[in-house]
């Protein structure tokens, strides 16, 4: 088994979810390369698993409805021949543990090719039988048995939903086409009677913005996120005064990094905490009983990652997964009424055969003097003083890296290459300013960082110089692309899965997505400025010094239309640039699900890189 093998391999586990009663646990296993769901009994380890497949969809979350159903949330590539267009599908299942049989509640009437992931609302806690989902505009409750569905009575264009923990809608948001706006409506009083949030500034009444996620029992204030007049993202409480949101404070405020996620808790629905992402993904409990365990755990496995993934109802038993710079993705079952802790389950279960790079979190500045954090990987085992490099600038752009285990940047050590991973500006987490700043950047600013980035490691004598080649997915890919034409005197080669070669083109591919212009308009820039356009398209910048250029791209993926590397490989052909190479891998989409296509990326895009680096 080779380093491709071990780590090209799907996770052993993807998730594991503790059953509401602790009796049981819900797992997404790999079986001979694909995805099955698996539950266990851990009362009766002798007890033959269940053991479910979703053909040929892809299992993506799991989480359990009452003890006896399991919701999955899958997906499946979709030809629209009335469209012409493929589309990713989203679904819900619910499993039944005891026979291991499964209904989609979705896959008929109006719902059967609706574009879009349902959401569940509310689990409801004093109704076992039932969930709340949003899904196409409606707001359904839904029966996890024989998955009858329910729609409930709500307002037209109105969604964001808030509820109570038997359901009751306290909140939702309102688009208004006239004004072209969004009005948070908060109950007033009786069934259906809602009003339009306030806020006074500068001593007038204008509308509130926020995203409610939760409104207190007495009705009098509300927890939400978004506030837009503020640098990092937080979450927020504010009281209620006749309908006008005042006494404004931060319930979460570490200064330095937006909140990336509401916890809410998986039987109730209500808020228990936020999360954010430092160098690891942090947790901030208000439950008092989950930020005790939460605390226990961190203190058990310093320098690490944990997250608690979940619990039975009497929030006694626990899942947790723990990461590191270092150490795989492992599953560990915590009974606090015992005192115990077992480790249940490694995501890569061969991780020892192999020598694992150690990574650092840095800053360096930019050109034009702004911080950029990034986080530098140097192989354990290398005979060089200076090692080759791997430039490995993360997709989006609107996300970001972490010390959290990633199985590419481990790869390329394993191989005896430094690894360089810069969250550039553009890149999320550090504030509205630092995303905004890439707005429009690509191939510029943004481009800019990277390449300072590696001036510097040069300069500090940390890696070969001569021998540097750039390997990203999405926009990763694109940065891949630009950097082999428009930056050939620094990079000797490129490595592109899913990139973007002509960014003119995006707009006509959301058109035929139904996604929008808003996105790419922000992201890339204005889809009128066609010169600009086509001055930062690899696709138009290559030229009889463009390094050679490996490309994968997925059939079916449906977020980066595989014509944009198909379009850049024929360019590349006619321009006579030696060693490019196209593979586009069938059946696949845009993450690589596929275990075959991880450790053929792999294999393939090490072969290429030592030939040309």
């Amino acid at each position: 088994m080779d380093n491709a093998e071990i780590l090209g391999k799907l996770p052993f586990v993807k998730d594991i979810q503790l059953s509401p009663n602790g009796n049981k646990i819900a797992l997404i296993q790999n079986i001979k390369g694909e995805y099955y769901i698996v539950v266990r009994d851990l009362m009766n380890t002798k007890t033959k698993p269940v053991v479910f497949s979703v053909g040929a969809a892809k299992v993506r979350q799991i989480e359990w409805g009452n003890n006896d159903r399991v919701i999955f949330l899958a997906t499946f590539p979709h030809y629209s021949r009335g469209d012409y267009e493929t589309f990713t599908i989203y679904r819900i299942g619910f499993l039944n543990v005891n026979n291991s049989k499964a209904i989609w509640p979705f896959n008929k009437g109006r719902y059967r090719n609706a574009i879009g992931a349902p959401r569940i609302i509310n689990k409801l806690i004093n109704d076992s039988e039932h969930i709340l989902v949003s899904y196409f505009g409606d707001l359904l409750k839904v029966n996890l048995t024989n998955g009858e569905k329910e729609e409930l009575d709500i307002a037209r264009k109105s969604s964001d939903w808030v509820t109570d923990s038997d359901g009751e809608i306290l909140a939702y948001s309102q688009y208004s086409k006239k004004e072209e706006k969004f009005h948070e409506m908060f109950k007033v009083s009786g069934e259906n009677d809602f009003t339009s949030l306030k806020i006074l500034k500068d001593g007038k009444s204008e509308l509130f913005e926020g995203n409610i996620q939760f409104v207190s029992s007495d009705k009098q204030s509300i927890f939400y996120t978004k506030k837009p007049d503020i640098n990092i993202q937080n979450l927020i409480q504010a009281n209620i005064n006749n309908y006008v949101v005042t006494d404004i404070k931060n319930t979460s405020n570490n200064g330095k990094f937006d909140v990336n996620n509401v916890l809410k808790d998986l039987y109730d629905s209500q808020l228990i905490g936020v999360q954010f992402t430092n160098q690891f993904t942090e947790s901030d409990y208000f439950d008092i009983k989950l930020k005790q365990v939460y605390a226990d755990l961190k203190a058990t496995f310093p320098n690490s990652e944990v997250v608690i993934s979940s619990y039975s109802k009497n929030k006694e038993k626990f899942i947790a997964k723990v990461s590191s710079q270092e150490v795989p993705l492992e599953y560990f079952y915590y009974d606090q009424s015992k005192g115990s802790l077992l480790k249940i389950a490694d995501s890569y279960p061969h991780i020892k055969k192999l020598s694992l790079g150690k990574v650092k979190n840095i800053q360096y500045e930019a050109t034009d003097g702004l911080v950029i954090p990034a986080y530098f990987t140097t192989p354990s085992i290398s005979n060089l003083i200076k090692p080759p490099l791997i430039v490995l600038p993360h997709g989006g752009p609107e996300t970001r890296d972490s010390l959290a285990f990633d199985w590419l940047r481990q790869f390329f050590a394993s191989e005896g290459f430094a690894v360089f991973q810069p969250n550039y500006r553009g890149s999320s987490g550090y504030g509205k300013t630092y995303a905004e700043s890439g707005y429009g950047e690509w191939g510029k600013k943004m481009q800019q960082d990277i390449d300072d980035g590696v001036d510097k490691l040069i300069k500090d004598g940390l890696v070969d110089k001569d021998k540097i080649c750039v390997v990203g997915a999405s926009y990763g890919g694109y940065v891949a692309l630009y950097s082999a034409t428009a930056r050939y005197k620094k990079y000797k080669c490129s490595v592109s899965f899913a990139g973007i070669s002509n960014l003119d083109d995006m707009f006509y591919h959301a058109k035929e997505q139904y996604s929008g212009f808003s996105y790419w308009e922000k992201s890339i820039g204005s889809r009128k400025n066609k010169a600009d356009l086509l001055k930062y398209s690899p696709l138009h910048l290559i030229n009889k010094n463009t390094r050679p250029i490996l490309m994968f791209h997925g059939e079916k993926d449906t977020i980066v239309p595989a014509f944009q590397s198909e379009k850049m490989y024929k360019a590349l052909k006619k321009a006579k640039i030696k060693g490019s190479k196209y593979v586009e891998f069938e059946n696949e989409d845009h993450w690589i699900s596929h275990e075959k296509s991880r450790i053929s990326f792999l294999r393939e895009s090490l072969t290429f890189i030592k030939k040309n680096i």
